[in-house]
């Protein structure tokens, strides 16, 4: 047996109907896509957040402020970079009359905490991971940390790496001055 056309076949649908065939596969697949499509334009009333709110250009101007309203003093601005966030965990980076350091900030209730102030083992995975970071979070933001520092000039990575051990500071707690 030779079938010229496929709706021939006794397997698809037969020619009379092809039309019709035709009309729901044009439905179903418009259907089926037609809410992805619509997903990647919403309207412009509609408002999503941040894919990723961690890196989002609000925290890391959150984490600077933070920092600028403990440490900034007069003729010694604070300068802050860089800040390096993953979920609730950021590690800016400090330099204050020719000193520096890193200090890691937690999120508590929507504000950015200064939890301890540190040296260059503060960007290590195993000290991310103390600070709550699970270890592939605190492997990805020790990754995010070195290359943001990559940026910085040969001084203002020696003044990063000029702070000394590691300062605590639990909430409640007055916090240290910069060096």
């Amino acid at each position: 047996m030779n079938f010229s056309h496929p709706t021939d076949h006794p397997s698809c649908f037969p020619g009379r109907f092809y039309p019709l065939s035709r009309l729901f596969s044009v439905l179903g697949f418009g259907l089926l896509f037609g809410p992805l499509t619509a997903c990647r334009t919403p309207s412009p009333s509609t408002k999503l957040p941040p894919a990723d709110y961690s890196l989002s250009q609000g925290d890391e101007r959150s984490v600077e402020q933070t920092l600028h309203k403990v440490f900034d003093r007069p003729g010694a601005p604070l300068t802050v970079k860089p800040v390096s966030i993953e979920g609730d965990i950021a590690v800016a980076g400090w330099m204050q009359n020719g000193t520096g350091g890193r200090t890691l900030l937690k999120r508590h209730h929507g504000l950015w905490e200064i939890a301890l102030c540190g040296d260059a083992g503060l960007i290590e995975p195993a000290s991310l991971q103390k600070a709550g970071l699970s270890y592939s979070s605190a492997v990805g933001l020790a990754y995010k940390i070195k290359s943001a520092e990559t940026e910085l000039t040969d001084q203002e990575k020696a003044q990063i790496n000029s702070f000394r051990g590691v300062v605590h500071i639990g909430a409640g707690q007055p916090h240290p001055s910069p060096q």
